[in-house]
């Protein structure tokens, strides 16, 4: 959505990951040109961008939009250019994230070994700021989640206070452990308009349900500090 930022991320990724290739949606054509030729002049060699309305946040374009992608590799990191606008407290922490996850070359070593030596790790994710450690429970997102798992085929939800899943929807997963994302007849339709609501969205539901549906295939999430010493 931010191109200062999407540019930021592709050259800081660039150096230890333009071996893989590179899936990128944007909202608009002009945005779309403007990111094939930052990968073109950065010389990423296998790049993808599409262009898909903003509706369902960064959630419908990586989980929904790309879904058939994902059945082309074993793992995938999913990042999106994330600013926080309504909090200044959170300015750094997409810039944060996207540091403890894909770093450099050493981080991916770590998290590329740890998938290796456990083969249910589902998924690695970045801690969230300490001030949003109240936001990982169900929130006003409960109703939405119930209605989306019996999309997804998942029973049985947590019903504790604390829940376990990637805040801020960023993280590296085994495509195998996210793939009951991709079920049911969830689509574009179902997403409401934006209009930079903090809560309460079926995007909000989906990623809750990220960490849900990841156990719920028989793996489980680990933080990324927790993985760092393996």
């Amino acid at each position: 959505f931010y191109i200062d930022v999407a540019q930021e991320i592709i050259q800081n990724i660039h150096g230890h990951l333009s071996n893989c290739p590179i899936f990128v949606t944007t909202d608009s054509d002009d945005k779309r040109d403007q990111l094939l030729g930052i990968l073109r002049h950065i010389g990423w060699p296998k790049h993808r961008v599409d262009v898909v309305q903003n509706i369902g946040r960064d959630v419908y374009p990586k989980l929904l939009h790309m879904a058939p992608e994902h059945a082309h590799f074993e793992f995938v990191l999913h990042l999106h250019t994330k600013k926080s606008p309504h909090s200044s407290s959170l300015a750094k922490w997409g810039t944060e994230t996207i540091g403890v996850l894909a770093g450099d070359q050493n981080i991916l070593g770590q998290i590329a070994h740890a998938f290796q030596a456990d083969p249910r790790l589902g998924i690695v994710y970045a801690d969230p700021p300490s001030g949003l450690h109240p936001a990982m429970s169900w929130t006003r997102n409960l109703r939405l989640s119930e209605m989306l798992a019996s999309q997804l085929g998942i029973h049985n939800l947590p019903r504790g206070e604390d829940l376990d899943f990637p805040v801020g929807s960023m993280f590296w997963a085994r495509a195998d452990a996210i793939q009951n994302m991709q079920q049911g007849q969830i689509g574009l339709p179902h997403f409401v308009k934006e209009e930079a609501q903090e809560d309460g969205t079926l995007a909000h539901a989906f990623e809750r349900m990220v960490g849900v549906g990841c156990v719920s295939r028989g793996y489980h999430l680990a933080r990324r500090k927790m993985i760092q010493t393996l």
